[in-house]
């Protein structure tokens, strides 16, 4: 059997990736709660306590801007 995986690096990722992958259009229709405080979530990611909305970044975003701050800096 073979699974296909895609590689989540942030959590909006983990937002959108879940949504497809369960075939709703956002996350609140699943009923699970705030993606934010899921303890898994919490342990893994460590969101701040007051962030209420996962931060639309996604992967290629978060690279392209970690290689702009390296160029300019």
């Amino acid at each position: 059997m073979w699974w296909l995986c895609r590689e989540v690096t942030t959590l909006y990722d983990l937002q959108e990736q879940l949504c497809q992958d369960l075939k709703v259009s956002n996350f609140s229709q699943l009923e699970l709660g705030p993606l934010l405080r899921n303890p898994v979530i919490i342990q893994s990611f460590k969101p701040p306590a007051d962030r209420v909305e996962v931060l639309k970044v996604g992967a290629l975003l978060g690279c392209i801007v970690q290689l702009w701050v390296m160029v300019t800096t």
